[in-house]
């Protein structure tokens, strides 16, 4: 994408057609603009960005060569935090995890109860 171009404002009712429409008009796309999901599937133009925003991730393609790589915050946040994790939170991080439990609980279960253990060994 040009850094000089315009930036484009999202809103969550508008279509994927839309945004297209948007990339076309800004110069950033010449002739089409394909959103893929992580399953490599493409998403339909008619899904409204507001469902887009909800995955962790998507591809966007521009003029069928370019691609953009696009993580949600929520997803890049989570994957950062995991190796942010100090001794005691990795430790009851894998725990969290040798129970099945899911990158964002078991992060935020490690969290609290480092907190916790410290709560306790101050007192």
């Amino acid at each position: 994408m040009n850094p000089k171009s315009a930036k484009i404002h999202l809103e969550r009712d508008l279509t994927l057609k839309d945004l297209e429409n948007r990339l076309k008009q800004s110069s950033d796309a010449k002739d089409s603009a394909q959103f893929i999901a992580p399953d490599g599937s493409v998403i339909a133009k008619s899904t409204k960005v507001r469902h887009l925003l909800h995955m962790p991730n998507f591809v966007l393609k521009l003029d069928g060569h370019r691609e953009f790589n696009v993580m949600s915050e929520k997803s890049f946040g989570l994957r950062y935090q995991k190796f942010t994790l100090n001794n005691s939170e990795k430790f009851y991080y894998d725990a969290c995890k040798s129970l099945s439990m899911r990158d964002q609980k078991a992060i935020e279960l490690s969290k609290f109860l480092t907190l916790f253990e410290q709560e306790l060994l101050e007192n």
